[in-house]
């Protein structure tokens, strides 16, 4: 879970995700609930004999052939429900600024009604801790925060926002270790992470996630508790917090992050050209082939003015991809076999036919300049 929210942070593709445990795709399976809109294969053993290939590879091959289709078709395209609700958050300044540690202490947890107690405890005393350095800050899980967002959307928003943020390990919580991923991947601020010592014990006991806690204990590092009410924890952690505020400066987070911004330097995408966003957006409301295929793209059609301010956009976006590779790429003047001039006499056609039909005298001059230039 841990990587997977690496993963999701950091890169839009391909991603298989699948779990046995005896589970079969098709059967209820309890989820996290920041993972339920996941797309989930199987990879349980088949118990039964069976003649050809194993239908759990062809399951997982198709995922791989579909994925890679959508990749290509839809602009929105995801895999996992995270990389867009990292990076979209508004042109407003306080849709995207830092939260500082003065405002807000995000707390990832549990949500157990065993660990509603320890809940309770760690928010009273780390508040207390840092009223006594100055700081007198709202000590919240996501759940506390009132706002009628999407719940996945309002939560990374926040992952990546907060300057403070502590993660508890305790319980186990499948979504807290993805959250916690997507945390160290996106945050120059890093993370304070703390654990029960007792639940530490009892997990250790296990064969399955021994080498595994060893391993993280050693990379990322937890302070432990035994008692939140009569430790110094919550001194411990808010002088954490207070560090991690002084070095906000040039800070590059955790090494997880370091990792990840060293790998997206030499695999992320280039975002698209202006003219190719614009064109995709107006095909995305009113593609050219839809009279032909007699296809509504409009959700409500049948309301005129809907429809209309739809086409219109579409026309409109065309008109700007033209004017840029008019006068910004001289898309005219290139070869006939260049992809831009293309797209450029394409999109001239269509904006100057719809210009055609209106009625306003300055959209007929403009429909005759673009068919003038296209001559």
């Amino acid at each position: 879970m841990l990587l997977l929210g690496v993963r999701a942070a950091a890169r839009r593709g391909v991603t298989i995700n699948s779990h046995g445990g005896g589970w079969r795709e098709g059967e209820p399976l309890r989820r996290p609930f920041n993972l339920s809109d996941m797309s989930l294969a199987s990879h349980t053993a088949i118990g039964d004999a069976f003649v050809g290939e194993d239908p759990r590879i062809e399951r997982i091959l198709e995922r791989v052939k579909v994925g890679f289709d959508q990749v290509t078709r839809q602009p929105r395209y995801q895999d996992l429900p995270v990389y867009d609700a990292l990076r979209r958050l508004g042109a407003r300044e306080d849709a995207w600024r830092s939260i500082p540690i003065e405002e807000e202490i995000l707390v990832l947890c549990s949500y157990d009604r065993e660990y509603f107690d320890t809940w309770n405890s760690l928010r009273r005393r780390v508040k207390e801790a840092l009223s006594e350095q100055g700081i007198l800050s709202a000590v919240v899980r996501l759940l506390d925060v009132a706002t009628p967002q999407l719940v996945s959307q309002a939560l990374y928003e926040r992952v990546r926002r907060c300057a403070g943020c502590i993660a508890d390990w305790t319980r186990s919580s499948p979504s807290t270790f993805f959250e916690l991923g997507v945390r160290l991947a996106v945050s120059p601020w890093s993370v304070v992470q703390i654990v029960d010592q007792d639940w530490l014990a009892i997990e250790g006991q296990r064969e399955a996630p021994r080498e595994q806690l060893t391993l993280m204990r050693s990379l990322l590092s937890p302070l432990a508790y035994s008692d939140i009410e009569n430790g110094d924890l919550a001194d411990r952690v808010a002088s954490q917090l207070v560090d991690l505020r002084s070095m906000m400066t040039g800070s590059t987070g955790h090494r997880i992050r370091q990792v990840v911004a060293a790998g997206i330097a030499l695999t992320e995408r280039v975002l698209p050209s202006v003219y190719e966003d614009l064109s995709n957006e107006a095909d995305a409301l009113d593609h050219h082939t839809r009279v032909r295929d007699n296809v509504p793209q409009t959700l409500f059609y049948e309301v005129t003015d809907l429809k209309e301010d739809q086409e219109k956009a579409a026309r409109e976006r065309r008109l700007a991809a033209w004017l840029y590779l008019e006068h910004r790429v001289s898309a005219g003047d290139l070869d006939d076999g260049d992809q831009r001039k293309s797209l450029w006499r394409l999109l001239g056609e269509l904006v100057a036919s719809d210009l055609f039909l209106s009625e306003a005298e300055a959209d007929q001059d403009l429909a005759l300049e673009i068919s003038e230039r296209l001559a």
